[in-house]
């Protein structure tokens, strides 16, 4: 089987039927709910509640701001995934907010795999974007509605170091959260914290803070809160740091709209 990349696209819902190196290799968060039926190779799963290893045949429900990690173990021109993104909708919200919960690994069911077959098989055979998005956004409701309420729960397989320290960064993200910072918190050595953290996440201290809160500025601002005052919730005391780390991961100043 030939490498392939077979989209369909209803903005602000995608849809990618793919083998190959992906593009988004390292976006560790981002905006958007995603759903991956990851069809091969094997790979090492990382999230903030742990990591496990990912077969084929495997569904991965996640939720927006989420941390996460998909590791390719083999060749990575052998990844064969079929993924859907999407925001907020308020349309489906009540739904979204069912089943967008948490990040979640489990087997695909019938239903779920007869859903992703349809929509590749619109991807393969566009017939024109405007029936094949809306044949995209009348699949996604339907998706929603079949994932599974429960999946891995990978609390318990965290360090607890590294599981104290994620406590502290979520309910501290406008703080100060260097690793000597935290560690103070925590009563540990820096560079027992640092290690410990790493070696958990597959992420250094410092990237995990800086993606979270770049990332849930960026939602922020797209809501429509001041460039200015979402800098200072989301930890940024420093506006022109902000404006260059804003502008080097999502490629505009954080005064343009979000689309």
């Amino acid at each position: 089987m030939k490498n392939f990349d077979h989209r369909i696209n209803s903005d602000p819902v995608r849809f990618k039927y793919a083998k190959g190196v992906s593009l988004r290799t390292g976006k560790e968060f981002h905006p958007y709910h995603e759903i991956i039926l990851f069809l091969g190779e094997r790979a090492e799963l990382f999230s903030d509640s742990g990591h496990t290893s990912v077969e084929a045949n495997t569904l991965i429900v996640i939720p927006r701001e989420t941390y996460h990690q998909l590791n390719i173990v083999g060749d990575p021109e052998a990844y064969h995934r079929c993924v859907v993104d999407f925001p907020d909708l308020p349309e489906l919200q009540g739904l979204i907010d069912q089943v967008m919960t948490r990040l979640c690994v489990s087997e695909v069911s019938r239903e779920v795999a007869f859903l992703f077959q349809k929509l590749i098989k619109i991807a393969e055979n566009p017939a024109d974007p405007e029936t094949d998005a809306l044949l995209l956004r009348s699949c996604l409701p339907l998706l929603l509605s079949e994932l599974p309420r429960e999946g891995i729960d990978w609390h318990s397989d965290l360090h607890p170091i590294a599981a104290r320290s994620l406590s502290y960064i979520n309910a501290h993200l406008s703080e100060e959260l260097s690793v000597e910072a935290v560690a103070r918190q925590l009563n540990v050595s820096a560079s027992l914290l640092s290690h410990a953290f790493k070696k958990e996440m597959n992420i250094s201290f410092y990237q995990y803070v800086l993606k979270k809160r770049l990332t849930l500025a960026f939602q922020r601002i797209k809501e429509g809160e001041p460039a200015a005052l979402v800098a200072e919730r989301c930890g940024f005391h420093d506006y022109s740091n902000f404006y260059r780390q804003y502008k080097k991961a999502f490629g505009r100043a954080p005064s343009e709209r979000n689309g």
